[in-house]
């Protein structure tokens, strides 16, 4: 007869060899993964520990992967603006005197290196990261800059800027008349015919257009020039008596670009009428002051073929790239009954009858860096926008712009000399810049922000090293704690097994014997 075993083991006792198997099986697990516990529960104490640490270790690598891709951005757009400033000193430095000769469709090979960097500058501008466009603000979904084919010439609808230009600098040079008898006009300066020993020059109105009268000075005795005064102005040159050879006499004008010219003449007993920068000194002073009158007549028509054309294609150039879709660019106003000879105020284009060259973002109320913003830290954002329309950005483009668009007509007898005025024009406009809104102030913003972010990517990654560490006290065992007590119940088990098994085969006569 056997004594049944259950009997014999008691609920207490498979309770405890219960107890003692699943502990085996947790140490068993905690040896093998090295980790306390496969749920939060099993922390006990420290599960509020982890929990708010891995909380907070995926908080800063989403951060640290906002400024992986900040990074990314003010990298590229960083390259790309290096490139600019590049384009800018090359063509500087190709556009000289001494490359001032027409080689091929009207232009100098200046004029056709310009035409080539505008391309590569609005390639450059066009730079995306994965389909999202660096220099367009916070239209990112799309090229910001139109082409430059679509720039110089227009699309068949809108005008572009060679139109444009064509337009202001027929309102700059406005009706020309040489009479050289009777009252005449060019450059918007009206010239009267001369009366006794003096003439009279005078603004045709009240506009931004043409040359504007600033002064002038002379070292012939007697001759006076008036200051200009009255509205539109006018000055009055006159003759109090005969110059002798080599005095002087010189009118300065102001030029719709800011810039101002000279016409300076000197008396000359032996001068002809083709004689430029000088003028012949007649019989008598009335003879004389004809004779002044008709030079500077000449030499007005001369500037304003040339140092006039160049600045009025400068102010027309700034005008078509101050443009945007928030923007409009300025035209000529020739509103019947004015035509652009005669026009007398300028007009905002619309973008049927203009192109507009940069199409993202220019919200006024947003600034240009404000526009890309990424937060890096629980309370610090970085911004990083850039803007194609940027002044020193738009001031690059539209100068190479401006340049490869004049072309000379052949037989131009002035090509050159206009050539000559707008290639100092160029240089100026690209000569290096600092200041505030230029291509290299821009370029610094950037490396602040990205200073600003790799800054905060370092904090974070010494902040993550630390919450990885609380995570691992917490959460990761002890492999010679956990070989000792795993070791102490796989002997209390075994024992308990060994018990459990003698007991199983005990019989009434071992048990009474």
């Amino acid at each position: 007869m056997q004594i049944g075993s259950s009997s014999l083991l008691s609920g207490a006792l498979s309770r405890s060899m219960s107890d003692l198997k699943a502990s085996f099986n947790t140490l068993t697990w905690q040896l093998s993964s090295g980790q306390v516990s496969q749920t939060y529960g099993g922390l006990g104490a420290g599960r509020s520990t982890s929990l708010a640490m891995h909380a907070q270790i995926s908080q800063l690598q989403g951060y640290t992967n906002t400024i992986a891709n900040v990074d990314l951005r003010i990298g590229t757009a960083s390259t790309a603006l290096t490139r600019l400033n590049t384009l800018a000193s090359e063509q500087r430095s190709g556009t000289t005197l001494t490359n001032a000769t027409i080689v091929a469709g009207g232009q100098t090979q200046a004029q056709i290196d310009a035409r080539s960097r505008l391309d590569e500058a609005l390639s450059v501008l066009g730079t995306d990261v994965a389909g999202s466009y660096l220099f367009g603000g916070r239209a990112t979904d799309k090229n910001p800059v139109a082409s430059a084919d679509t720039i110089l010439d227009g699309d068949g609808t809108a005008l572009g800027l060679r139109g444009v230009i064509a337009e202001r600098r027929t309102a700059d040079i406005g009706t020309v008349n040489l009479d050289t008898s009777g009252a005449a006009s060019v450059g918007r300066l009206n010239v009267s015919a001369a009366g006794g020993s003096s003439f009279t020059l005078a603004e045709d109105g009240t506009h931004p257009f043409g040359f504007k009268l600033v002064g002038g000075s002379t070292t012939m005795t007697g001759a006076t020039i008036s200051t200009p005064s009255g509205s539109p102005p006018s000055q009055t040159v006159s003759l109090g008596a005969q110059p002798t050879d080599g005095q002087t006499i010189t009118l300065t004008m102001a030029l719709p670009d800011g810039t101002t010219t000279d016409v300076t003449l000197t008396a000359s007993a032996n001068a002809s009428p083709d004689d430029s920068g000088q003028f012949q000194i007649g019989a008598t002073a009335a003879e004389t002051a004809a004779n002044l009158r008709n030079a500077v007549l000449g030499r007005l028509d001369t500037e304003s073929q040339t140092t006039l054309s160049a600045a009025s294609s400068v102010v027309a150039a700034q005008d078509f790239f101050a443009g945007g879709p928030n923007t409009p660019p300025k035209r000529v106003d020739i509103t019947p009954p004015a035509t652009a000879a005669t026009a007398t105020a300028l007009r905002d284009a619309t973008p049927t009858d203009t192109v507009v060259w940069y199409q993202g973002d220019d919200d006024p109320s947003v600034g240009a860096r404000q526009s890309a913003t990424a937060k890096v830290d629980t309370s610090l954002s970085v911004d990083y926008g850039v803007r194609a329309n940027e002044p020193g950005i738009a001031k690059l483009v539209g100068t190479l712009a401006l340049f490869a668009t004049e072309v000379a007509p052949a037989g131009d007898a002035n090509a050159t000399a206009r050539n000559t005025a707008l290639a100092d024009r160029v240089r100026t406009a690209l000569a290096p810049d600092n200041s505030a809104g230029s291509v290299t102030a821009i370029t610094t913003e950037l490396a602040g922000a990205q200073r600003v972010a790799d800054a905060a990517k370092d904090r974070h990654k010494t902040a993550i090293a630390t919450a990885r560490d609380l995570v691992a006290g917490v959460e990761q065992s002890d492999d010679n704690t956990v070989a000792a007590s795993l070791l102490a119940v796989q002997t209390r088990l075994q024992a308990s097994y060994q018990m459990t098994s003698m007991l199983s085969k005990l019989t009434l006569v071992n048990f009474l014997g």
